[in-house]
């Protein structure tokens, strides 16, 4: 019974396990090379304005077949990750479509030896702009040549898969962002501004308000003065 349980709850926690477990598959864009799977997408998804991102490749091509024994399943075949010395690639990351003048430079795809067998990474960009971009992959794989362009978002969807566009992380801020302490030395300083103008202002008005006063009072001791003053007696007639 005990031994039972064990298996049971080793079989649980294998299962557990498998479910948690990353996937290269979900939210990437999925194409053919030949007899190679090539899976692009964003290395964090879904993405987001002004969080560090970059662009993700892994490579497959299909396992050889033991002689004698052979498989027209695709959906089985057996696959295995590309050879990293048999890659060389370049990707330029594009805002917009194919015809995107915004871009960076283009830069290698490394081979990424801290992940999963066939993976190459470009550089950690920060994506400033929500919506759309493309990635512009060249250069060879296996001794071909290879120049494909990837759009994200439905646009350059592929059989139903694509990757992610670049979302605005407001959208699912919680709680709201506080703003950043140049803002808030930005918006102290405008704050400071605009009070010492009203002060000025307020000076300025009580001043003249002050003159006018003055005025007012120098006029009224005059009239009084004038009405003060001794009349002369009339003419006789």
């Amino acid at each position: 019974m005990k031994r039972a349980v064990s298996v049971t709850l080793v079989a649980l926690l294998s299962l557990w396990m498998v479910t948690l477990a990353p996937s290269p598959a979900s939210a990437h864009l999925h194409d053919q090379f030949g007899n190679v799977g090539v899976t692009v997408g964003w290395i964090n998804e879904p993405a987001f304005a002004g969080e560090p991102n970059g662009v993700q490749v892994f490579l497959e091509e299909a396992a050889a077949e033991p002689a004698g024994e052979h498989t027209h399943d695709e959906a089985t075949a057996e696959t295995k990750p590309v050879a990293a010395n048999q890659v060389k690639l370049t990707v330029e990351i594009m805002f917009g479509e194919q015809d995107a003048t915004v871009k960076l430079p283009a830069q290698p795809l490394e081979a990424f030896s801290f992940g999963e067998p066939g993976e190459w990474r470009s550089e950690q960009i920060v994506p400033t702009r929500p919506g759309t971009y493309t990635f512009h992959i060249s250069g060879t794989i296996k001794g071909k040549a290879f120049d494909k362009f990837y759009t994200s978002g439905e646009k350059g969807a592929i059989e139903g898969t694509q990757y992610n566009d670049i979302r605005e992380i407001a959208a699912v801020s919680f709680p709201e962002k506080d703003p950043p302490s140049g803002e808030l030395a930005d918006a102290i300083e405008q704050s400071r501004t605009t009070l010492a103008a009203s002060a000025k202002k307020a000076s300025d008005d009580a001043k003249n308000a002050r003159l006018f006063g003055i005025i007012g009072i120098g006029v009224g001791v005059l009239g009084l003065i004038v009405g003060l003053r001794p009349r002369g007696k009339k003419a006789a007639s």
